[in-house]
This record gives structure tokens, C-alpha cells and sequence, in this order.
């Protein structure tokens, strides 16, 4: 049987200061840790699993502050839980410069879009990735301007892999275009499906499987 235990697990730092010195006339004072910048304050495993839980786990604000207050019998506010994620934001700010300039360099890419809702609007993310390395963007439109908030897709020179959305044709400097076979073969089902004298949809489709 395997039981889950979850507890917290509070440290105290305290710093010394020691007036009158027996080796000589320096005062001395303990310093506390770098990180530690209030009073009371939460660890960096807390702040990473609040974190973990909004971006990952698309868990809303509101429902974070309820499980931790749950499970680790803290009361924490909304506002602290904002200013953790957008600290792990800032840590994680230069790998994904690196995770970019990879894409950049690729020879073959992948574009796509997907809608989401935030704050009460759609908005659409805007994805590149290889076998590798994924980089996402975010932007309330879906079509070329929002596609060029990816910073990736405005300077890559390679091969796009994408959906047929009219907009990725656009990109300037795009050496090629392949349309996903994926996506292709969702069309091609749709054919198959409500179209039966279009006989063709049938053998290309297994063309495609066959091929692959």
C-alpha cells in the first residue's frame, strides 16, 4: 500500500550579533541567507509548486490558494501567489532564450494555434516546436499578426510543418511549407465521412498511412 504524506516544514534563521569581541575590537554580526527577504516568508519548493500548479497544471489562482491552504494548512493571498509565478518566470526567462535560438537554427518546425480562455476573453497560444523544444507564445489574435508574437516564426528560414491556416503562408521567411499529414488526414476523414461518392479520400488516405 502506498500512502501520500504531505506536511511543511518551517525553518527559523536567526542572526547573532556579538557586541564586544574577544579576539579584538570588530563587531560582528550574522548575515541571513540571500534569499531570505521578510520576516515570514515561503520557501523556494512552495513558490515552484505554486508555479508548477498555474502553469503546468492550469490550475486558476483562486484554486491554488485553496489546495495549499488545504494541504499544507497556510493561509496564502492571491497576490503572493501571482508574485511566485511571475518569479519562476524571471528563473526560467533565460533557458527559453536558449529553447528559441534552438528552434531558430532548426531545419524542419512545427506551427500551430490553439484557443484558450483567460481573464474572461479568448485568447490563442501560438506554438513552435521540433522533436526537441517547444516555444509558446500568447496573444488575443489568431492570424498572422498573433502568429508573429512567437518570436520564433518572424526570423526562421527553414522547413514550417503547420495545419493549412491561411496565415502561415504568409510568413516571409519561410524557405518551405509541408502540411501535416495529421491534419490532412482529419480532412480526409471528413470526406470519407459525408462524401461517399468521393471515392479518391478512401486510397489517399491509405496512401498516407502506407507511406508513413
Amino acid at each position: 500500500m502506498v500512502e501520500a504524506v504531505v506536511n511543511t516544514h518551517v525553518i527559523e534563521h536567526q542572526s547573532l550579533k556579538a557586541v564586544a569581541c574577544p579576539l579584538g575590537d570588530i563587531k560582528l554580526r550574522g548575515e541571513f541567507p540571500e534569499d531570505v527577504k521578510a520576516h515570514v516568508q515561503y520557501g523556494k519548493s512552495f513558490t515552484v509548486l505554486a508555479s508548477i500548479l498555474n502553469t503546468t497544471g492550469a490550475v486558476s489562482i483562486s484554486r491554488i490558494q485553496e489546495l495549499l491552504g488545504d494541504l499544507f494548512g497556510v493561509s496564502i493571498s492571491q497576490g503572493t501567489i501571482i508574485s511566485m509565478v511571475e518569479t519562476c518566470a524571471q528563473k526560467v526567462n533565460p533557458i527559453m532564450k536558449v529553447i528559441k535560438q534552438h528552434l531558430i537554427s532548426s531545419e524542419v518546425v512545427n506551427f500551430d494555434e490553439t484557443g484558450v480562455r483567460a481573464l474572461g476573453s479568448l485568447y490563442w497560444v501560438h506554438n513552435t516546436s521540433n522533436s526537441e523544444f517547444t516555444y509558446q507564445s500568447i496573444d488575443k489574435k489568431r492570424g498572422l499578426d498573433g502568429i508573429k508574437t512567437n518570436e520564433v516564426s518572424v526570423v526562421f528560414k527553414g522547413i514550417a510543418v503547420h495545419d493549412c491556416w491561411a496565415s502561415y503562408w504568409n510568413l516571409e521567411n519561410i524557405k518551405e511549407h509541408a502540411v501535416c499529414c495529421v491534419h490532412l488526414l482529419r480532412e480526409l476523414n471528413g470526406v470519407i465521412e459525408n462524401e461517399k461518392v468521393q471515392s479518391w479520400a478512401s486510397r489517399f488516405k491509405q496512401l498516407l498511412i502506407t507511406m508513413k
